[in-house]
């Protein structure tokens, strides 16, 4: 009967362990655009891993920090194509261009951030490898479909 017991307890932890692991395949598939992203621009812009994690690091969290304004941004130009009735157009005109000055804020200090980490001339080479490299990811996902 103890053996028995014994066998069941760790079938179950043998199987709670296994049903608790992390599904890696959706984390991967990031990881893959990361290194790639890392490696390009190590190659361009001829510097080391650690400065290509800095910069990818800030661009990551000015991403993230901007998501929300630009959001606003374009609810809010929604509600001017079709302005509901009693809506306070004046209002929103300067609601409108509060978000854009803090846009405009947000990548002042991105720019000044990145001048950190980078020279202007590889912050300028940056900027258009992110736009190549993601226009070439979104083209080779629309390939694939």
């Amino acid at each position: 009967m103890k053996k028995l017991i014994i066998i069941l307890i760790g079938l179950f932890m043998i199987s709670a362990v296994s049903y608790c692991q992390i599904d890696t395949g959706k984390f991967n598939r990031g990881g893959k655009y990361q290194k790639a992203y890392k490696d390009k621009l190590m190659q361009v812009l001829n510097i080391d891993s650690k400065t290509a994690d800095d910069f990818i690091s800030l661009s990551n969290h000015y991403r993230q920090t901007l998501g929300p304004y630009l959001k606003e941004l374009k609810e809010t130009n929604k509600t001017l194509d079709n302005p509901p009735i009693g809506i306070d157009i004046k209002a929103t005109f300067d609601k409108l261009l509060d978000l854009e000055y803090k846009i405009v804020d947000l990548r002042k200090g991105y720019f000044s951030d990145a001048l950190k980490i980078l020279t202007p001339e590889q912050f300028a080479k940056a900027l258009q490898l992110n736009k190549k490299f993601r226009k070439s990811i979104m083209d080779e996902i629309k390939k694939n479909r």
